[in-house]
């Protein structure tokens, strides 16, 4: 994984809510510690203590690491320290990352586990599946809900629509 990169931009973090913000930047601060030890960004343990979370920190961190270490492909992220207008915009990398939640959010487990499937091999999955889901759980709890970001195709939120429908049933996604 790495902290800037080639991945199209998708998104404006003005346009997310608290919950999707959240994750975009425990994601960028979980990359930026792993390369630059004893920085001065806020740790993601300090954060999710202070939402009374503890216990996401370290889901956040199993989940993590799995993704770092299994994944098919480079991921980009962010630099959190950054404050050039490259800061602002949210990487698709991190916009499937928010989507993967956010299905957990949408009782939709087999939705985030094919977005999974975009970067781990099946038993990646099986290990990041129940950290991811965990963390999911630990934002809804503190009221910080999450929604999907479209980032493919303008017809996106179609897709959207047609995987949680394959799944079992219908939803509305906004």
């Amino acid at each position: 994984m790495e902290d800037q990169g080639k991945d199209a931009f998708v998104a404006s973090i003005e346009t997310l809510s608290a919950g999707q913000r959240l994750v975009v930047w425990t994601a960028r601060s979980w990359v930026y510690e792993r390369q630059h030890p004893g920085t001065v960004v806020p740790s993601v343990g300090e954060v999710y203590r202070e939402l009374g979370a503890p216990e996401a920190a370290l889901d956040v961190g199993r989940f993590l690491n799995v993704l770092s270490t299994g994944t098919k492909r480079t991921l980009w992220f962010g630099n959190p320290t950054c404050r050039c207008s490259n800061a602002s915009r949210v990487l698709e990398t991190e916009a499937l990352l928010v989507n993967c939640l956010a299905f957990f959010h949408l009782a939709r487990p087999q939705c985030a586990a094919r977005l999974l499937k975009r970067w781990l091999p099946r038993t990646a999955i099986d290990l990041a599946f129940g950290p991811a889901r965990n963390w999911s759980y630990a934002l809804a709890l503190r009221n910080l809900p999450l929604d999907i970001i479209c980032v493919e195709q303008k017809n996106d939120l179609d897709h959207y629509r047609k995987m949680i429908s394959a799944d079992r049933g219908t939803a509305l996604v906004h």
